[in-house]
């Protein structure tokens, strides 16, 4: 996914603003990185959320959403004007809420907005530009295939 917003969005003129190119791939590792770390923990929740709600208490994640919301120099990564490494934390913001972060908000809260505020600005920016609501296509799509979201018998063995 990571060459595929650079590729994509260099073409499309989203990288003006991004001074060194390998930064912006460090962003967008940044941003996988937490996704994967939240797969390895959801895939052990086998028959409880256990080493799920472990992850996302623990200082691990904190710390992580912490120096994602350091990097992003103004209201978006690179200053003000969205670069394709701002079009991808949709992509993986997609992912992480709609299989768990989404599920568990009744527990959890808005653990993206409490630890990385400037990560939520720019994710509601991108999903409410204009081009993003007006195509059917995207707004009736669920972030993730069904199958893929923390199953409710899970979800309410959070202690």
């Amino acid at each position: 996914a990571v060459p595929c917003h650079q590729y994509i969005g260099r073409k499309c003129g989203l990288d003006k603003g991004i001074p060194v190119l390998e930064v912006a791939l460090q962003y967008m590792l940044d941003l996988n990185d937490l996704h994967a770390e939240m797969k390895e923990a959801a895939i052990q929740c086998k028959d409880n959320v256990e080493p799920l709600q472990k992850y996302l208490t623990g200082d691990r994640y904190k710390y992580h959403l912490g120096a994602i919301n350091r990097s992003i120099k103004g209201p978006f990564y690179f200053g003000d004007t969205p670069t394709y490494v701002d079009f991808a934390v949709c992509s993986y913001l997609d992912m992480c809420e709609g299989k768990w972060l989404n599920p568990l908000e009744l527990k959890t809260g808005d653990t993206i907005a409490k630890y990385s505020p400037k990560l939520r600005s720019i994710a509601t920016y991108i999903r409410d530009l204009p081009s993003a609501k007006q195509s059917e296509l995207i707004t009736n799509l669920p972030q993730v295939p069904a199958g893929f979201v923390l199953k409710p018998e899970i979800v309410a063995s959070w202690k």
